[in-house]
């Protein structure tokens, strides 16, 4: 994806800029708001109202003597500050960017331990969107991997279970965002290709169709480059089954901030385009 001609992203090509000037074997992923700002506003068109206050970067660490070795390398330059936090840094003093190891600091369960902290903290699926990721060119040159769309809403959904509970709403309407605007000015032809099931439908729906097609992608992604596929597909297929079940609580639904039936048919569908694709 081409940005470079975005001269409202020249403080994002300055931030990247910087990281690799002090620490160039370290390639960062773009995650989180950030990612969902690029892929879907700047790339997309779509307009999104809640402000990205934060970046989200993911490095591949070896251990977490390598991570304090590249931290400390960002705050030996003049651009950089620290924090309270050890996962979070200021960039010129004002934009605050969150630092994400993955890789050789995780568990078997995807999960990391902060060694100050000991807060625990989920990053399944890092992995896997690191192997999908997208290039995007920003102003001046730089380049950035990016989270891909459907992992990135396979993303939501692993840190919806870790964090709904201290920040509620904020990952289930991502994902909303996500599934409705899938298909938001891209060549829809593909319906007729992959989805021909859902538009013989009685009642089809544009954005429903779209949410399927994310969890289709999504599967066939993960199924390709992850090294162990049925660990995150697992994890994603039970969230999803527990929280569309008209029975059950209903807890994600909820959350979404739009009308209850119109959440709960999106995710459903989302839902199926996992499955079918994963076939689980």
């Amino acid at each position: 994806m081409d940005l470079s001609d975005n001269a409202d992203l020249r403080w994002l090509s300055e931030l990247i800029g910087d990281i690799r000037s002090v620490a160039p074997n370290h390639d960062p992923l773009m995650v989180g708001a950030m990612a969902r700002d690029l892929l879907l506003q700047y790339g997309g068109g779509v307009q999104i109202h809640r402000a990205t206050t934060d970046i989200d970067l993911a490095f591949a660490i070896a251990n977490w003597d390598e991570f304090a070795a590249f931290r400390d390398a960002l705050l030996s330059s003049e651009s950089f500050g620290e924090t309270r936090h050890e996962h979070k840094l200021l960039h010129q003093g004002t934009l605050s960017i969150d630092l994400i190891p993955f890789g050789g600091v995780e568990d078997a369960e995807g999960r990391i331990l902060w060694p100050a902290s000991e807060t625990v903290m989920s990053v399944l699926g890092y992995q896997d969107a690191r192997a999908t990721a997208l290039e995007i060119i920003l102003p001046e040159g730089q380049r950035i991997s990016t989270v891909s769309l459907p992992m990135l809403a396979v993303m939501k959904v692993v840190a919806w279970t870790d964090r709904h509970l201290l920040q509620p709403r904020k990952d289930a309407s991502d994902l909303m965002l996500i599934l409705r605007n899938y298909l938001h000015g891209k060549n829809t032809d593909r319906l007729y290709v992959d989805a021909t099931h859902l538009l013989d439908m009685d009642d089809f729906d544009f954005e429903v169709a779209a949410a399927w097609l994310a969890g289709s992608d999504a599967a066939a992604s993960i199924a390709r480059s992850s090294s162990n596929p049925a660990r995150l597909l697992e994890v994603v297929r039970e969230v999803l089954q527990a929280e569309t079940d008209a029975n059950g609580q209903l807890h994600l639904v909820g959350e979404c901030g739009i009308e209850p039936a119109a959440a709960l048919r999106l995710l459903r569908s989302f839902r199926d385009g996992v499955l079918a694709e994963a076939a689980i």
